[in-house]
């Protein structure tokens, strides 16, 4: 991430020399203050991608008519399409108790995409560190909410070497494992112009579509194991990973 706070006229040049072509800037829902320096900021990188990390704070989860009101001028910034909505979401000191919580907060974004700012693009989830049951939960939902793209916290140094295990998986695992639980994760239905099959509509089956065998059919079967046991799970107990550590 870029501090468009800090030295930004250095951190421009920084870039350049660099040669970057991406970044990632933040804005703290309680900072709204600072919009026009980093407007100002972005203007200065119109020639990169922007994606623009959103962060949350508590006053801001338990009003939501509040949350909507403040992302509405963050989403209007010219030169950025693409948000990602809250981060560390499974670390109370960063404002979310439950994952639930962080759902609401996430469709409040989702409906103003969908209502005023069809351009735009959506980052979700948000899990730090290597605890994917969070990132199930954000991706097998109830709150009829999609992402077009998901974000993890991952330590690439967590056991000291990216190459060294927790639970068995080295970083290069743990990478494949998020890819395959987006893969397997319900995604927005396309629309067809073929005539419409008779009977019950497939949209409303709640399935696991099949994983494409590949290098990483491993990680695979693992994953519909572990997604499909949490699904069961949920149906039959709403408030399933409920709770969030500090």
């Amino acid at each position: 991430g870029v501090d468009f706070q800090r030295e930004s006229e250095a951190t421009l040049q920084m870039l350049d020399e660099l040669g970057i072509q991406s970044i990632l800037v933040r804005i703290g829902l309680w900072e709204l203050e600072k919009l026009p320096q980093l407007e100002a900021f972005v203007q200065k990188n119109a020639h990169r991608h922007i994606v623009c990390k959103i962060m949350q704070d508590r006053k801001h989860i338990e009003d939501l008519e509040l949350l909507k009101n403040d992302l509405i001028p963050i989403f209007s910034l010219k030169q950025i399409d693409v948000f990602e909505i809250g981060t560390t979401i499974n670390r109370a000191k960063w404002g979310f108790f439950s994952v639930n919580e962080y759902l609401s907060f996430y469709k409040v974004a989702y409906k103003l995409k969908k209502e005023h700012f069809n351009d735009i693009k959506l980052i979700g989830s948000g899990v730090i560190d290597f605890e994917f049951h969070w990132t199930v939960h954000t991706l097998f939902n109830f709150c009829a909410c999609k992402y077009d793209g998901i974000s993890a916290l991952l330590y690439v140094d967590r056991r000291g070497a990216p190459e060294n295990t927790q639970l068995g998986f080295n970083l290069s695992d743990k990478i494949a494992l998020l890819s395959s639980l987006v893969s397997i994760s319900p995604k927005p239905l396309k629309t067809s112009t073929s005539p419409k099959p008779t009977g019950p509509s497939p949209a409303r089956l709640l399935t696991l579509p099949q994983v494409k065998k590949s290098a990483s059919t491993k990680h695979n079967t693992q994953t519909i194991w572990f997604a499909t046991i949490f699904w069961r799970s949920l149906r039959h107990n709403s408030n399933l990973f409920h709770g969030i550590s500090s």
